[in-house]
């Protein structure tokens, strides 16, 4: 969120304060979005807007812009330039997990690029 942003004051971000918000996402359906499927839906509530932005530069003008929240891992925006006028916070006390999953065919296990990017993935990854 934009630093100027009213929510920018709380520690963290409870479900009853996305009632007045205006709530950017990738795509619809809202099924398919993690805040919505996971802490939103749970607790019956609705956004006061939604619009989905496809493209995560334009939701990111569009957050800088103070026109709405977004809300996406901070390791997803590492390759995109972050304004400093926005702002990480958590979703709820102790932030909103998700679980990811990697599939490997049995043959293979053993190649190195493999192994690699497993070790990788579990470095970023693992809870800390």
């Amino acid at each position: 969120m934009h630093k100027e942003n009213k929510l920018n004051e709380l520690e963290f971000i409870d479900v009853s304060d996305f009632s007045d918000v205006h709530l950017i996402i990738h795509s619809f359906p809202l099924e398919t979005v993690s805040v919505y499927e996971q802490y939103l839906k749970p607790n019956k509530i609705i956004p006061f807007k939604i619009s989905a932005v496809p493209l995560t530069e334009v939701a990111l003008e569009m957050v800088h812009a103070n026109l709405g929240v977004m809300c996406m891992p901070k390791w997803a925006l590492k390759s995109f330039q972050v304004p400093d006028s926005l702002v990480y916070k958590r979703i709820g006390e102790k932030g909103l997990l998700r679980s990811h999953y990697l599939v490997v065919r049995k043959s293979d296990t053993t190649k190195k690029y493999i192994q690699d990017f497993i070790s990788n993935f579990t470095d970023e990854f693992s809870t800390k």
